[in-house]
């Protein structure tokens, strides 16, 4: 019988809406619409990781981690924005691309424009000298709740001596940021990884 109750308030109440989460994994453009019955959205933005740096064994360096994105997170009633239906325009930026991924206004109104800056690119390990680590991702810019840095990845270890560590990614509410790649002994960089975007709707 309280299952049964519970469909009707769904259908004819109309108070009842199950969260939905959004999440935007891979770099491009992408369009994300508020969806109906929606009432409040939490937004987290990441930006996208640098490359591990390469080393080489012959010459005994190892190459730097790769830092992580910055990070930022807003909260706004859907009302605010303009109500359901209503658009953002997310773009999640490539690995090591070294461009901010963002968020901005489609059609929704009151809406700050986030930022979340790429991490640097780990070093190259040379002969005798490994590789620096790569720098953090700058501040995030636009969160209403949150704006953070990401983490810097760490020096080269030498031959025998571990990886240069890649910067560990900033944890959200709803997600954790990639971390950056640990450097290489290898004559090949670590691919960067791509920033991300999540919407939670309550």
């Amino acid at each position: 019988m309280s299952g049964v109750l519970s469909i009707i308030g769904t259908d004819i109440g109309g108070g009842s809406f199950n969260p939905i989460i959004s999440q935007y994994v891979n770099n491009g453009t992408y369009t994300e619409t508020i969806p109906t019955g929606a009432s409040n959205v939490t937004i987290e933005l990441w930006g996208n990781t640098g490359f591990g740096g390469h080393g080489n064994t012959s010459v005994g360096s190892q190459g730097g981690g790769g830092g992580s994105g910055g990070y930022a997170r807003s909260t706004y009633t859907v009302g605010s924005l303009g109500g359901v239906g209503k658009t953002f325009t997310i773009v999640v930026q490539a690995g090591a691309s070294g461009a901010n991924s963002t968020i901005s206004a489609g059609t929704v109104t009151g809406f700050t424009a986030m930022a979340a800056p790429s991490g640097g690119n780990g070093g190259v390990g040379t002969t005798g000298t490994d590789g620096a680590g790569g720098s953090a991702g700058a501040i995030g810019t636009g969160g209403t709740a949150s704006n953070q840095t990401g983490n810097a990845g760490q020096m080269g270890g030498g031959l025998g001596g571990g990886s240069g560590s890649g910067g560990a990614g900033v944890v959200g509410v709803n997600g954790t940021g990639n971390a950056g790649p640990n450097g290489t002994f290898t004559l090949a960089n670590a691919p960067g990884l791509n920033g991300l975007a999540i919407f939670s709707y309550t």
